[in-house]
């Protein structure tokens, strides 16, 4: 059984996620549903009702917490099978809760010609200059950025990406330079902002990741 037929399994099912990942050892099921993932932005004071542009959900171990609390969420996945999963999760909860979710394949669709403006932009373990070109352009004068990605020319923790899919910390404020957005805060998760147990505001070695907060002023 492929990983994403043993994911929508458990989530059809409604299995609770610690106790499936107790009994498997698979980086893969860790990553989808392990609630540590969460700690990214757990301890952000999200505002009920807000609009969130998540880019890369993958299948929505994120999603699933913007959803619960009641922001209204609007999802880019490129992975079909992924997505597929990512609504399925997501389908559940949208019942009993009045806040909106959509999901997209393409993230021009997100942005609808510069016509949508978000209150919050989430780039977690998706970070690519290209998307954060299309990002901007859905970013007003009052959105907040917010970039989790892995430190370049640090030992990854549990990150599994290539040399090339990761960016220093001057290419990415470089890039938000040339967006009109600027770096205003940095957050160092540790280990890692894949599965995070803390998260400090002080640069720190045991940390292998950014956490960066951004806006236009």
């Amino acid at each position: 059984m492929d990983i994403y037929t043993k994911l929508e399994k458990i989530i059809k099912g409604r299995k609770d996620p610690d106790t499936v990942l107790s009994r498997e050892n698979d980086y893969l099921l860790l990553y989808n549903l392990s609630p540590i993932r969460r700690n990214i932005i757990g301890w952000m004071n999200f505002k009920e009702g807000k609009t969130v542009l998540e880019i890369g959900a993958g299948t929505g171990v994120i999603t699933e917490y913007l959803q619960e609390k009641w922001l209204n969420v609007t999802a880019f996945e490129p992975d079909d099978r992924k997505r597929q999963i990512l609504d399925t999760r997501i389908a559940k909860n949208i019942g009993s809760s009045s806040n909106r979710y959509r999901s997209f394949s393409r993230l021009e669709d997100c942005v609808e010609g510069n016509k949508i403006v978000y209150d919050y932009i989430l780039m977690i373990d998706s970070y690519s200059p290209e998307y954060l070109d299309l990002a901007c352009k859905a970013a007003g004068d009052d959105t907040c950025l917010i970039i989790a990605a892995e430190r370049k020319y640090v030992e990854p923790a549990w990150s599994i990406k290539s040399d090339d899919m990761i960016y220093s910390l001057e290419d990415i404020e470089k890039k938000l330079e040339d967006n009109g957005m600027m770096n205003r805060q940095i957050f160092y998760p540790i280990p890692d902002h894949i599965l995070p147990l803390e998260i400090r505001s002080e640069e720190t070695a045991e940390s292998s990741s950014y956490l960066i907060v951004a806006s236009r002023h």
